[in-house]
């Protein structure tokens, strides 16, 4: 499902590059894709145009009067709510009758999938820091796909951070999944001799002493960091945002159990503390090998 929605954005992103003017049957193809994805306003509100933008675009012509496509640079963001669908389908993070939890931008805003790539797409440098919770694009095909378009079109290096053991610990134990899916990541990337690999870094934690100073003190805690370039911090109005993963029982069921993985982002000067804190594992994990 995953590879047909992104062939078919392929698609329309060729046509939108190379045709003057879309006649019926293009912006026809375009509704469908669209359907797929969700309704206009949803998918208005992803792309961050109106609604009527949206039904302007599928809206057929009549006659020979045909009009010019969208712009590309707006249909390249329909790649995010592709992203948003398959890592649902993974992760099961849909909501019970359309309801956010109730932490809901109350005491820490939660941010979805498309909106921590919208902001990694606009990043000097983006960190993930994991030790029991695996790297999803080094596991799934699909999201592994979509993790190298997505990186196509960005500048930004990223870095995945990860605890590995020593002499006295099992590297079976559940504190080194990340570990273990970075090698996995890595290796997929170096047999598609990708272009941007020089982007992606593994860094080693070396110690749990480390590893506990930087927060990972429980094998199922994540971070995120993204350290915004020009265009980020002209977009978002700061520098740095952090993100800790956390997962949610979102049933109204006492008897049923069902898990949300959200990110919460921390507020503006509790990122920059929790960066500072911790300057001097980025200084040695950005110092070339």
């Amino acid at each position: 499902m995953t590879s047909d929605l992104r062939k078919a954005l392929d698609r329309i992103l060729e046509a939108s590059r190379t045709k003057t003017n879309w006649n019926n049957q293009d912006r026809q193809f375009l509704k469908q894709f669209r359907e797929c994805l969700g309704s206009p306003t949803e998918v208005a509100h992803a792309l961050q145009v109106s609604t009527a933008t949206i039904y302007a675009w599928e809206k057929k012509t009549k006659g020979k009067d045909l009009l010019p496509p969208p712009p590309e640079k707006q249909l390249q963001k329909l790649s995010l709510l592709i992203a948003e669908k398959h890592v649902k389908s993974l992760l099961r993070t849909d909501t019970v009758n359309g309801q956010k939890t109730g932490l809901y931008d109350v005491l820490m805003r939660m941010r979805t999938v498309p909106e921590m790539m919208q902001r990694a797409s606009v990043c000097d440098r983006f960190w993930v820091l994991r030790s029991g919770r695996p790297f999803v694009a080094a596991n799934d095909a699909a999201t592994f796909e979509l993790f190298q378009n997505f990186i196509k079109d960005t500048k930004t290096t990223f870095f995945f951070a990860f605890p590995i053991p020593d002499s006295s610990q099992d590297p079976e134990d559940r504190m080194f999944r990340a570990m273990e899916s970075f090698e996995v990541l890595q290796t997929k990337l170096n047999s598609e001799s990708s272009s941007f690999a020089d982007r992606i870094h593994g860094i080693r934690i070396n110690t749990s002493i480390e590893a506990n100073e930087l927060g990972l003190v429980d094998p199922w805690i994540s971070f995120a960091m993204a350290e915004y370039s020009l265009d980020g911090r002209t977009a978002y109005q700061k520098s740095v945002d952090v993100w800790m993963e956390f997962v949610f029982d979102i049933s109204n069921d006492p008897q049923v159990e069902r898990k949300q993985l959200v990110w919460l982002e921390l507020p503006k000067e509790e990122a920059e503390r929790w960066k500072e804190k911790r300057s001097k594992f980025w200084k040695r994990a950005r110092q070339p090998k």
